[in-house]
């Protein structure tokens, strides 16, 4: 159930003003689609009642004098899937100048309207986002793809930087953490060091 804080209060009204087909599109920081607490059981009774469509998330430095990313969220009451569509629309911009970006729209309504761009498009059932807690970043839903995709690409040039690169022993006395990296064959990674079993 909507609860009484101000999220719940615009998107009830938002979902009241549309008709059973009508669209409702909402502009919304990135904090509301992790978010605990209220914001997240307002997410929670959200996908639960198949009201999200869709999650966009759009660059940083898009609006004037605020540097933050936002997202758009598009929900609608005549959904018959059981999937959210997710597009990470991040890198669809061109820069102004310094400080300022500007969204090469066309691309992301050609990426919306026909899709099948698995590295920028995806759609995630219903019992995937649950057991995320309901998270509606779409950051959290390409992670997997992003280092499997365009960003491995960066592991070749440094396996034939590690080829030529002298191992350097640590003395006993010295204080550090050797990691070594004895295998990249493979073109992207499938662990993640945690700093926190280092001593």
């Amino acid at each position: 159930m909507l609860s009484n804080n101000l999220e719940s209060l615009i998107i009830y009204n938002s979902l009241e003003s549309i008709n059973l087909t009508g669209r409702c599109i909402l502009a919304c920081p990135d904090s509301f689609l992790f978010g605990g607490g209220k914001v997240q059981d307002l997410r929670e009774f959200l996908v639960e009642q198949n009201l999200v469509d869709t999650v966009i998330s759009l660059p940083p430095n898009l609006l004037n004098n605020a540097s933050i990313p936002f997202n758009i969220l598009v929900l609608r009451k005549d959904k018959t899937d059981n999937k959210v569509r997710f597009i990470n629309a991040e890198d669809f911009y061109t820069k102004t100048n310094r400080f300022k970006k500007t969204l090469a729209l066309d691309e992301i309504l050609n990426l919306v309207e026909f899709g099948n761009n698995d590295l920028v498009d995806r759609f995630i059932p219903m019992e995937a986002i649950a057991k995320k807690d309901y998270i509606l970043s779409p950051k959290r839903y390409f992670d997997d793809l992003a280092l499997i995709g365009k960003k491995a690409s960066i592991l070749k040039p440094l396996k034939t930087l590690l080829k030529e690169t002298e191992v350097m022993q640590l003395d006993d006395t010295e204080n550090g953490v050797m990691v070594g990296i004895s295998d990249l064959s493979i073109d992207y990674l499938t662990e993640v060091l945690s700093t926190g079993i280092l001593n």
